[in-house]
């Protein structure tokens, strides 16, 4: 049994209280392997530390929430994420949206050729959610590192709709700064304008969202914009109707 079976084998059968006791150690075990195969990859050299990571934690959340059936990520790129997701779950229906054409069809070849057929990628953009996706059209509705470059004046409707679309969670890998009174633009040299928010006071005005989880990212490896100050993983659950 791989590391991964083990997870998910033990979040399904273990009683809550024993699954939280052992849910670290299995997944620094995960993540030891990941690296090794990385490390393998890359003759015998690592190419970064992945235990507690931005992406580590992310999938972590999204895991926490098994069982669910289909998962909509905002903002995909490549589609880098659901080359974990889709191998842990190869039950699960993934998609994956971004406005850029080259990085959707540079994905989709890649996903294909690692034989990921239950992942996709289409073209869609977040401002664009409420005319493509019905509400409640899926599981869980996740964002990593895209509601950062969202504007002010779009946030609280792409929140929103994110919100709308999930049956179950949202997930967001952002730079979250509570206590902000209002969003707080950053620039850096060559890169895209982006915002540093509050996330959860933005859910607080939401009424179907429910119970609300923050934890910062223990160890932030991305150099560019705040994310060793403000990387966090937000999980906000969908009241029930």
């Amino acid at each position: 049994m791989t590391q991964a079976e083990k997870i998910l084998f033990y979040k399904k059968k273990l009683p809550k209280f024993i699954w939280r006791l052992l849910r670290r150690q299995l997944w620094n075990n995960f993540w030891i392997a990941e690296e090794e195969q990385q490390r393998q990859l890359h003759q015998g050299v690592l190419p970064g530390p992945i235990r507690d990571t931005e992406r580590a934690k992310l999938i972590e959340a999204i895991l926490e929430q098994y069982p669910f059936r289909s998962l909509l990520e905002i903002g995909a790129s490549y589609g880098t994420n659901f080359h974990t997701l889709g191998k842990l779950l190869p039950e699960v229906e993934f998609l994956g949206i971004d406005q850029d054409k080259m990085r959707i069809d540079a994905g989709n070849i890649q996903l294909q050729a690692a034989g990921l057929k239950h992942c996709k990628l289409d073209r869609c953009s977040a401002q664009s959610l409420a005319r493509r996706f019905p509400e409640n059209s899926y599981d869980l509705v996740i964002s990593s590192a895209c509601m950062l470059y969202i504007p002010p004046d779009d946030i609280s409707l792409v929140l929103s709709n994110m919100l709308a679309i999930a049956r179950q969670s949202v997930i967001l890998l952002e730079q979250h700064l509570p206590g902000l009174s209002q969003d707080q633009r950053c620039e850096e040299q060559g890169r895209w304008p982006y915002f540093l928010r509050d996330y959860l006071a933005y859910f607080k005005t939401l009424t179907t969202a429910g119970k609300t989880t923050v934890f910062k990212v223990p160890n932030p490896i991305w150099p560019n914009e705040k994310w060793k100050e403000y990387g966090s993983v937000i999980v906000v659950s969908k009241k029930k109707a």
